[in-house]
């Protein structure tokens, strides 16, 4: 019986995992659409999403540590601003007048 099917190299076995925790969040995701009230925890699963395929994917979590910071900085101002754009719009409307 062959158990290298079973065996995968570490870097394989993270990658599908990865890859099902992604498939799993687009799932929760499409379950929680029909519910505004659950639009922030949407967005915050994109942000998670958004992560594990920078750091992971991308190679970024390979990188060295000044494009580490770079990116997670740009991503938490990213979603930083879209929640905001959401949960306050007239902030962001007096903000750009």
């Amino acid at each position: 019986m062959n158990h290298n099917a079973i065996n995968l190299p570490t870097q394989q076995r993270k990658a599908i995992l990865i890859w099902v925790v992604l498939l799993l969040s687009i799932a929760v995701s499409w379950l929680w659409v029909e519910n505004a009230a659950l639009l922030p925890g949407i967005i915050a699963l994109a942000a998670v999403k958004v992560f594990l395929v920078v750091r992971n994917y991308m190679e970024v979590g390979q990188a060295p540590c000044w494009l580490k910071l770079i990116c997670s900085a740009w991503m938490v101002l990213v979603f930083s601003m879209i929640l905001l754009c959401y949960l306050q719009p007239q902030f962001m409307v007096t903000l750009l007048a």
